[in-house]
């Protein structure tokens, strides 16, 4: 079951049972590895400045939907 809101472009948040997850949406012709990769470092980047704190998902996909980051809460 799956939550998904605030679309900017082809960057959204989603909400997986209880992860807030970053997610990212890929074209057929986009290089998915770069896309997700350069996506996952500007969020990396930008949480330390947020207040924020974000992970690694446990596994990079590699689909058209991809999890970039996923907050981090204990």
């Amino acid at each position: 079951m799956g939550f998904w809101w605030h679309w900017k472009g082809n960057k959204y948040l989603q909400l997986e049972e209880a992860e807030l997850c970053f997610k990212r949406h890929t074209s057929e012709n986009e290089d998915r590895r770069a896309a997700r990769q350069t996506w996952h470092q500007i969020l990396m980047d930008e949480s330390r400045y947020s207040g924020l704190t974000l992970k690694r998902p446990a596994r990079f996909g590699n689909g058209n939907y991809m999890t970039v980051a996923v907050l981090y809460r204990d």
